[in-house]
């Protein structure tokens, strides 16, 4: 999945140079979507690879995105102040 590729790009000191084939079509997807700056090999190069330059605000805000999309409901509901929290609690008790 090329946001799981964007993922443990971000954790390596770039540039970041890909050299297997799923991992290049991934990163075109990635430039394709605005995620990352990336450069290619030419078309027929004996050894294809990309080389990821940089991470753009988009590629960050979509990790951020995936990020707060994984979060269980349990988990969003501890960052809330108390408040709310007792409101959810009411709710699901009345159920």
């Amino acid at each position: 999945m090329p946001l799981q590729l964007l993922r443990e790009i971000s954790w390596k000191t770039l540039p970041v140079t890909l050299h297997e084939d799923e991992d290049i079509e991934q990163a075109r997807v990635l430039r394709a979507c605005g995620y990352a700056a990336v450069l290619f090999s030419v078309a027929h190069a004996v050894r294809p690879f990309a080389r990821v330059l940089a991470l753009t605000p988009a590629g960050l805000e979509a990790m951020r995105a995936a990020a707060e999309d994984a979060v269980p409901e349990e988990a969003m509901l501890a960052r809330q102040s108390p408040a709310p929290q007792r409101a959810a609690w009411l709710a699901q008790a009345r159920r």
